[in-house]
């Protein structure tokens, strides 16, 4: 076959290929196979769940990006075996804005819980941070705790969330009212039942807790508010335990080493 003299071909595989920008070797990889194979799938994985377009990505090879999803059909949100799609991959606002145009998914999240935003700060891939905090309906990392404050702000007179700390992964309990210094001196309010609940039952009012995803759904479709006054009027009559708003699920799995 004419195609099998390539420079290069038997030495390489569609991933390098992909890697090293070698455009001519992964085309015949797609089209033909390697010596005495079958054209490959664009969506080959390797070992790790590694496909060629999270190659292409994450060595910023836009015409490969574009090449393989628009003239190959590769899917734009394909895992990994951690659940890292080619947009938590990339090193560049150039590539990670290509792999949106072409039906990436920013807010799809990795097995560890993270946004592609997210992996993009932690590597500190600054511009690829600006680009994708203009495809989130609200600063990524603080949607939580807007809606812990708002909540709480309702629910409690005497909230200050300055003294309540929470990250996208923990439930949000309310603490009820404690007259304790900032020094942590003093005595706290405890009422008869030795809590410092104010409410006799032991218990510390009601938690919440929704995803971006749900959030950001409840802003579109306009229930966020009656949400957050169904909240405030269960904490106003009482209501302790757990308080779930529309669609809410529960706490979300922790984010693992």
């Amino acid at each position: 076959m004419p195609a099998l003299e390539i420079p290069g071909i038997a030495t390489t595989n569609i991933w390098l290929a992909a890697s090293d920008n070698k455009i001519d070797i992964l085309k015949h990889f797609l089209d033909h196979g390697g010596p005495g194979g079958q054209p490959l799938d664009p969506n080959i994985k390797d070992q790790n769940g590694y496909s060629p377009l999270h190659a292409a990505a994450s060595w910023s090879r836009v015409e490969l990006i574009r090449l393989l999803i628009q003239e190959y059909g590769a899917d734009p949100n394909i895992t990994d075996t951690e659940g890292d799609t080619p947009l938590h991959v990339v090193e560049t606002a150039e590539c990670a804005r290509l792999l949106v145009e072409l039906g990436a998914d920013p807010n799809k999240r990795n097995d560890d819980g993270q946004l592609p935003i997210e992996t993009a700060d932690e590597e500190e891939q600054h511009e690829v941070v600006e680009y994708l905090k203009s495809k989130h309906a609200l600063p990524y990392h603080s949607v939580d705790a807007i809606l812990t404050v708002l909540v709480l702000t309702a629910l409690t007179p005497n909230y200050n969330p300055a003294h309540h700390h929470s990250d996208s992964e923990e439930f949000v309990h309310m603490e009820g009212d404690d007259d304790d210094s900032e020094e942590g001196e003093g005595e706290d309010d405890e009422d008869d039942d030795g809590d410092d609940d104010d409410d006799g039952d032991g218990t510390s009012g009601p938690t919440i807790t929704f995803s971006v995803e749900q959030l950001q759904e409840m802003v579109q479709n306009g229930t966020l508010e009656s949400v957050l006054s169904n909240a405030a009027a269960a904490g106003a009559s009482g209501a302790g335990g757990a308080t779930s708003g529309e669609g809410a699920s529960g706490r979300r799995g922790s984010r693992g080493g």
